[in-house]
């Protein structure tokens, strides 16, 4: 028994018969799949984003915001932004592993923290070659809003990703962001510009 084969045709039966059907999808790489898919073809598919809060996502002054939050004013400040990004291969850990060996070797460590956002303290820690934090997950937007407002570069490593919620929130308080050309990245970061 085939259950991707049943729940398909049940999808393809059910859709069939709705007239004015319309897709919608949060990036413009997933509304591209939905028209090259079967089931959706034939329909008119649309791009809506995800909403955020420009109010509380929003720019703020850098050096406020970190003597604030505690943080050095004289060092440079890497944000990633993944859960489980070293465990799940897809989330890019091996990756940002790399590249920060690469900044190791180059000496460029030395002036550059890191802080992990979305994991929380692993039993054995990563060396990374860099003064490491970690944020953990379930904070409240006030203090995202602050935190991405701190750091000078948000690191989003994934190398499957549809949208990412934390690299819009990055833009949009103001802080440039480093991801692969994949899923809707492309529909929020404008190369070399943000």
């Amino acid at each position: 028994f085939d259950l991707n084969r049943w729940v398909w045709k049940r999808k393809k039966k059910a859709w069939s018969k709705i007239r004015n059907l319309t897709v919608v999808a949060p990036s413009n790489w997933m509304a591209e799949c939905a028209r090259e898919s079967i089931l959706f073809k034939d329909r008119r598919v649309e791009v809506i984003h995800v909403g955020l809060d420009h109010t509380l996502y929003r720019p703020r002054d850098k050096d406020t915001v970190r003597r604030i939050l505690g943080m050095p004013l004289d060092k440079k400040i890497i944000l990633i932004g993944a859960m489980n990004f070293l465990k799940d291969k897809r989330k890019g850990g091996h990756l940002i592993k790399r590249a920060f060996e690469n900044l190791v070797n180059q000496g460029l460590h030395d002036n550059a923290i890191v802080y992990i956002l979305g994991t929380s303290v692993p039993k054995i820690e990563e060396n990374f070659g860099f003064e490491t934090y970690y944020y953990g997950s379930g904070r409240d937007d006030l203090s995202l809003a602050l935190l991405y407002s701190a750091v000078d570069v948000f690191v989003a490593p994934s190398i499957e990703e549809n949208f990412s919620a934390t690299v819009f929130e990055s833009l949009s308080c103001g802080t440039p962001v480093v991801a692969f050309n994949i899923g809707g990245m492309p529909d929020m970061i404008m190369h070399n510009k943000n």
